[in-house]
């Protein structure tokens, strides 16, 4: 079957879909969950919403352009331009890593499964194969018409997540002198967080299509080399930061505020990760400043790095057992 087929056939899917969320939802309506799972916890958690657009809006606008633009491609190929082409490869690349994200908080914020958010995410990930394979543009092609682009997204990524990062950890340690956390705080730190997630995805792929436009090159650069070992830290860092750690706290801090050496505990790692990674990013920062051939050593760039890390963590220490001191 035409590539072009599957993408509208599936985009219309993920449409009724997200249009049947957004009905459910906006009529206070329980949405049928099968296999058992919890659909309505997962749909009306504080993840559903991104940047304060709930994101079962988001995925009806998303799969309406993939939808009317593969149909309009259908009726005149002439309209599938080489840049038509490289804005839709990017729309569902994006959509498709985004709900990876997406999938992880599930699984490890929320800790309940929405079958038809699972469902969501598959559609993402035909659209993005069958947009993929129907592409009359090389990796080749991407990449000598749009390297400019891509280094300008790769810099615009990366500066974005160093301030989004810096202001997520001003705030975090902030709101957490008297370990309550206001419904307010909660969505300013959601919000910053999601911006450094943003952040990460576009970082990922521009980064990843540099490295495919001189494999050879990157491949005996042990600054290239230390720049994938600070990045995979910085995305652990944030998983288990806004994923894992944050919730547990807001939830503990609202529910049971009463249990203040639970609260201690986990805020005292929580500003540890916290730092760690915010000196992650500052690292990534000044390693992708440093030119690609210079003459460094891999082991020592990373004993930098992890010697970093660990005065870090003795300062978060510090800084939390100044916090208990003040309350």
């Amino acid at each position: 079957m035409n590539p072009q087929i599957i993408i509208i056939i599936t985009a219309i899917l993920g449409f009724l879909l997200a249009g049947n969320i957004f009905y459910k939802k906006r009529k206070k309506q329980p949405l049928v969950c099968p296999l058992k799972s919890d659909c309505n916890t997962v749909i009306n958690s504080q993840f559903s919403n991104l940047f304060g657009i709930p994101l079962e809006i988001l995925g009806l606008i998303y799969y309406a352009i993939i939808a009317s633009s593969y149909t309009a491609f259908l009726f005149n190929p002439l309209l599938k331009t080489d840049n038509t082409t490289l804005i839709l490869l990017v729309l569902t690349t994006s959509a498709f890593l985004f709900s990876i994200y997406l999938t992880l908080v599930q699984a490890l914020a929320i800790k309940q499964w929405c079958v038809w958010c699972l469902i969501s995410a598959s559609f993402c990930l035909t659209i993005f194969s069958g947009v993929s394979l129907s592409t009359s543009l090389t990796l080749f092609d991407i990449l000598h018409l749009y390297y400019e682009w891509i280094l300008v997204a790769l810099t615009c990524s990366l500066v974005l997540g160093v301030g989004a990062s810096t202001i997520y950890n001003l705030l975090y340690v902030k709101f957490l002198k008297d370990l309550q956390i206001s419904k307010i705080e909660q969505e300013t730190l959601q919000t910053v967080s999601q911006v450094i997630w943003i952040s990460i995805i576009v970082l990922s792929v521009s980064g990843l299509s540099l490295y495919l436009s001189q494999p050879e090159i990157y491949n005996l650069s042990s600054t290239f080399l230390v720049k994938i070992f600070v990045m995979i830290f910085i995305i652990v860092g944030e998983i288990f930061l806004n994923i894992i750690l944050a919730p547990q706290l807001i939830n503990l801090s609202t529910i049971n505020p009463e249990s203040e050496a639970d609260l201690h505990y986990l805020r005292r790692i929580s500003i540890a990760v916290s730092l760690t990674t915010l000196v992650s990013w500052y690292t990534l920062l000044w390693y992708i400043v440093l030119p690609i051939n210079i003459d460094i050593n891999f082991t020592k760039l990373v004993s930098y790095y992890l010697g970093a890390l660990l005065i870090t963590v003795a300062v978060s220490q510090f800084i939390d057992y100044r916090l208990t001191r003040i309350k």
